[in-house]
């Protein structure tokens, strides 16, 4: 069910609402994030289906006692957070998520989420499907194309999404719509001559969980890596040997999702100005 923003979050069963149809599978829950959750939580227990809650991804602070209990009692409750980033835009500071994926990732026994497309979301809907923990989903609010993405790869928690035949010169790190920005990134420094790998990373947890080996193919700590998410920059620091992490540590602002983007610095033009000059790299105009 949905606490009052379904027509917003678009989280709904093919089904009738239960509050007007005790057959229907659908729930209003009002807003009531918390509670929701909480009755989420003993559905689960009770047995003999997956529930779902959804809000956006800002509220996820009311719920979050009941996803921890989630954690705590390993129930497969599925946590559909939307409108998970600055892009959010009018809506302002109050409605911008910045904190709160970092505080789903330092969660035990819990997968946090953040898919960048249809074919990456539908793996991750696999994984969590076959769990018995919860799983918060991280979705936009603005629409997204299709990418060159891997359903079984996406499993991993992360994988090479874009590639050079050498060893790369830099290597960016993408979530959900930041991939879209890593490969716009990659575009501006490949122009000024730089091999870059573009890796996207749908679930930290995932990728975690992998061998040395595979993770150490994906993300070379010994080439300059960027990570690229439109929130708190502290999730990570444990993948930049050298490098740096862009996100924020403030809160957003009101205005379009481009002006506030913009104004941050968090546009691909400022992104990529940014690498280059860490690494001192001129543009060949220059």
């Amino acid at each position: 069910g949905c606490a009052d923003v379904m027509s917003s979050t678009k989280a709904q069963v093919n089904s009738a609402v239960y509050n007007e149809n005790p057959v229907g599978r659908n729930i209003m829950f009002g807003v009531r994030e918390l509670g929701m959750s909480a009755i989420a939580n003993g559905m689960a227990l009770y047995g003999g289906l997956t529930p779902y809650v959804s809000t956006f991804m800002v509220f996820g602070d009311y719920l979050k006692p009941a996803l921890r209990m989630s954690a705590l009692t390993n129930l497969r409750v599925l946590y559909v957070l939307t409108h998970d980033s600055l892009y959010v835009g009018k809506d302002g500071p109050t409605h911008q998520p910045i904190e709160q994926m970092a505080m789903f990732r330092a969660q035990p026994n819990t997968y946090t989420f953040r898919p960048a497309d249809l074919i990456e979301t539908a793996a991750c809907y696999s994984v969590a499907l076959n769990v018995n923990k919860p799983s918060v989903f991280a979705l936009t609010r603005q629409d997204l194309e299709p990418l060159e993405s891997s359903y079984e790869k996406a499993k991993m928690g992360a994988y090479i999404i874009k590639d050079v035949e050498k060893k790369p010169d830099v290597i960016l790190i993408g979530t959900g719509s930041e991939v879209y920005t890593a490969l716009e990134v990659a575009k501006q420094l490949e122009e000024s001559g730089l091999g870059v790998r573009v890796v996207s990373m749908p679930c930290m947890e995932l990728f975690d969980a992998q061998a040395d080996s595979y993770k150490e193919k994906i993300v070379d700590r010994t080439i300059p890596t960027y990570s690229l998410e439109l929130s708190s920059d502290m999730s990570f620091y444990k993948y930049i040997g050298v490098g740096e992490v862009i996100g924020t540590t403030t809160f957003g602002k009101s205005g379009t999702p481009t002006d506030v983007i913009n104004e941050l610095k968090l546009d691909v033009k400022s992104i990529a100005t940014r690498i280059k000059k860490q690494l001192k790299i001129k543009d060949k105009k220059d």
